[in-house]
């Protein structure tokens, strides 16, 4: 991890965060720039569409996700920002994406939820109220005892579904659940809602935390979240980043990677690729991006590039 990043002193870490800035920015537009290239993403980002519609997503044999030991924590993505963070008092979902179309997009890969751990859910966790992250038909296929919490401006919506337990945090309200504390930290992101926000969570177990930014655009919070809560692992968004205006609300894969040396963890796991194209670059873009970005920076052995159905145990460092 660079030095620069731990440094106390705020100014030098204003003036390093101005300079990573910079050259994120630099690096997407040399990455971007080629004469004509919007019409070209635009119409290759059409012709995706068009693919998709007249073909079935892939189904994936997904396993029961098991309640680890005493002080373990277990991250398994089901599908897009959808993922089981699951200890031994709890299964909390974040962002439930259940259904193969949503707003007229289908999607690729159809979510790995087995029906005990869909049932077996205790908190769903809501990171702001666009339609692929708060999805009410993918909410009425959940338990009804599950606690939901969200971003304030939310309740109303909430109830209608028939969640009697909604709790609304702003960013630095926590609260707690089973062996978990949740914490809502900021995110640069749109709300999706009249009047309300986005959140990221810290969700902090016994021995170990995750970090899941729901969806954003690479910031200072990042350095802020590292050195308060050092997560030991991230659930960072690395899809629907072209064309380039989208990065001011969505990070690429490299993004995420810088992310990743400010959050101070030891795993980044990808969420939010892979299963709709909300952006238009391929697909299978963003994770072989990341591959490459992780590998130029040093972070190949930080990188959990987990599919759909695929899980990994947290335990306290040794």
């Amino acid at each position: 991890m660079p030095p620069s990043l731990v440094n106390d002193d705020p100014h030098k870490r204003e003036q390093r965060l101005l300079e990573r800035i910079k050259e994120l920015d630099l690096a997407h537009r040399n990455r971007l720039r080629a004469t004509g290239v919007g019409q070209a993403l635009s119409l290759r980002y059409l012709r995706q569409l068009a693919q998709r519609l007249v073909t079935p997503p892939k189904t994936v044999r997904a396993g029961r996700v098991d309640a680890p030991a005493p002080g373990e924590m277990s991250l398994a993505p089901v599908g897009h920002a959808c993922v089981q963070i699951v200890t031994s008092r709890a299964r909390v979902l974040t962002d439930p994406l259940l259904t193969e179309f949503v707003f007229g997009l289908r999607r690729a890969i159809m979510p790995a939820l087995t029906g005990p751990d869909r049932d077996d859910v205790t908190c769903i966790l809501l990171s702001h109220g666009h339609r692929d992250h708060l999805h009410p038909p993918s909410l009425r296929r959940l338990p009804k005892t599950s606690l939901v919490v969200a971003p304030p401006g939310f309740e109303t919506t909430l109830a209608r579904l028939g969640f009697p337990q909604v709790v609304t945090l702003a960013p630095e309200e926590s609260c707690q659940h089973g062996d978990l504390t949740l914490t809502a930290v900021a995110a640069r992101h749109e709300g999706g809602g009249r009047g309300a926000g986005a959140n990221g969570y810290v969700v902090q177990g016994p021995e170990v935390a995750v970090f899941f930014a729901g969806d954003t655009g690479y910031f200072s919070g990042f350095q802020e979240i590292g050195r308060r809560f050092r997560p030991d692992a991230v659930l960072l968004p690395i899809g629907g980043y072209a064309p380039l205006p989208l990065r001011a609300t969505h990070m690429s894969p490299l993004d995420a990677a810088y992310a990743l040396e400010d959050l101070q963890a030891r795993l980044l796991v990808p969420i939010a690729f892979g299963v709709l194209p909300l952006g238009y670059e391929p697909l299978d873009e963003p994770p072989r991006w990341l591959r490459a970005a992780c590998e130029a920076r040093g972070l190949t052995e930080r990188l959990a590039l987990l599919a759909p159905g695929e899980r990994v145990t947290l335990r306290r460092p040794t």
